[in-house]
């Protein structure tokens, strides 16, 4: 380490980025076992096609179940929220809710698979390792390489002028670019990898499939009383990801009782990462869900003006009800905003959806002119 220079960040990707290094037992399909680095690209297909690997079947584990003996609380979940959260008394509110509804709802695994592909051109002149790299960022894929390679991050230049399509999975280095980086230093030549659209469900990442149980419970007319989320979803055995699918619960929705648990399951599987509006695709599909199904017990549509109004105090941590102080403590926050007092709450009308905006115009809470919306 004497002698170069690596920055105190260096993404946790690294690990599965060395791809050579997998103790045997933590092997998952889709790792890279060879490469090949032919003149064209058709000898190299037709190399590849030609490798026969001899593989020897052992006892595995790579099927998520909702009670899964190895499951586990995690110590954060991405990116750094805290792991559950508890607040009252949830188990006694929903005992004594008029209305409950109890739902499991399972996600299933979903790809990135962006346009174009990963793909990797790497050059080195000495020590000094170039690589024209489809990334979403150039640092991370840097500071990796240097680690991977012993080398200064000085004497790394990533070159990624388009990234052709990522959500997400391009975000941290991935073996594509380790392995085009080996290649090019063992044949001393420059090196063009890039994956192919099968390679692409194997080893660049992820949506994990979860199993959620929602549970909430509410009064006659609709008032939530109670709302717990339990998730339990899988990771690799090389590396943790938790994504955050519980989190988006502990704000949407008012109630003074509520739970989130989000559980994980090391499983021989590849990792997953970041897709698309991670966490909140896979949970706001289940919170959502149970929501529509406590509007058909109760009659009463979801999205109420008490229950979306609630999601500004909440983000912003203000206490109960005082409404003036509530008043003051968003001004001095939001000196442009417009707060109204609706079912004991202070709420911008600007932050509702345009159905309740106009709701609350109509109702006379908010100043009207011929013409007038609602500021913005």
């Amino acid at each position: 380490m004497a002698g170069r220079t690596v920055s105190a960040y260096v993404s946790d990707d690294i690990a599965e980025s060395v791809i050579l290094e997998a103790r045997r037992e933590e092997r998952s399909p889709g790792q890279i076992a060879a490469l090949l680095v032919p003149d064209h690209l058709e000898a190299a297909r037709e190399a590849a096609r030609l490798v026969h690997l001899e593989v020897e079947a052992e006892p595995h584990d790579a099927v998520l179940i909702e009670d899964h003996p190895g499951r586990y609380r995690p110590d954060a979940v991405n990116p750094s929220y805290r792991t559950d959260t508890d607040e009252g008394d949830v188990e006694a509110a929903l005992a004594s809710s008029t209305v409950t509804v109890d739902a499991t709802y399972r996600t299933p695994a979903e790809h990135n698979n962006p346009m174009e592909p990963h793909a990797t051109t790497a050059r080195w002149e000495g020590d000094r390792l170039t690589v024209f790299d489809s990334n979403q960022g150039a640092t991370p894929v840097q500071q990796s390489l240097a680690v991977l390679f012993g080398i200064d991050e000085d004497d790394v230049e990533v070159v990624s002028p388009h990234v052709g399509g990522g959500f997400g999975s391009k975000g941290t280095p991935r073996p594509t670019v380790v392995a085009a980086a080996m290649a090019a230093r063992v044949v001393g030549r420059p090196v063009r990898l890039g994956a192919t659209r099968q390679q692409m469900f194997a080893f660049v990442g992820y949506r994990t499939p979860t199993i959620q149980r929602v549970r909430l419970g509410s009064t006659a007319d609709g008032r939530l009383t109670a709302i717990s989320h339990e998730v339990v979803e899988q990771t690799s055995r090389i590396k943790e990801f938790a994504e955050q699918t519980a989190v988006a619960t502990r704000t949407m929705y008012a109630g003074a009782n509520r739970r989130t648990t989000p559980r994980l399951a090391r499983l021989d599987v590849p990792t997953p990462s970041w897709m698309r509006a991670p966490g909140e695709c896979p949970g706001m599909f289940a919170l959502e869900s149970a929501m529509d199904e406590l509007a058909a017990a109760t009659g009463v549509a979801k999205s109420t003006m008490a229950n979306k109004a609630a999601l500004i105090r909440r983000t912003l941590q203000l206490g109960p009800l005082e409404p003036e102080l509530c008043r003051r403590e968003l001004l001095a926050r939001h000196p442009y905003a417009w707060l109204v007092e609706i079912d004991g709450f202070i709420v911008d009308v600007r932050a509702l959806p345009q159905p309740l905006q106009d709701d609350a115009r109509h109702r006379g809470l908010v100043p009207t002119w011929p013409g007038s919306a609602v500021p913005r």
